[in-house]
């Protein structure tokens, strides 16, 4: 990575190894997030990951700080007694 400055602006350039270790960094990232969403979906006896999944996974994680209201509501909101 390096800075450049050109006129008034500055510009950071990043090499192509840099950009494959970012995106590798990523994907491995993205991988367990899911990994760990798709387990709170099947204890929910779901096979659908939900936004309330991820957000739980990054809580659990302490990625966050807390649950946004909504996201909160979504986790506590009783199940659909909906039977076709």
């Amino acid at each position: 990575m390096m800075d450049v400055q050109d006129g008034e602006s500055n510009v950071t350039r990043l090499t192509r190894g840099a950009v494959e270790v970012l995106r590798e960094a990523m994907e491995a990232y993205l991988v367990s997030l899911f990994e760990d969403a798709n387990l709170a979906a099947i204890h929910g006896k779901r096979v659908t990951i939900m936004p309330k999944d991820l957000a739980l996974t990054r809580f659990i994680r302490k990625e966050v700080d807390t649950l946004t209201p909504s996201a909160r509501a979504a986790m506590y909101k009783a199940p659909s007694k909906d039977k076709r």
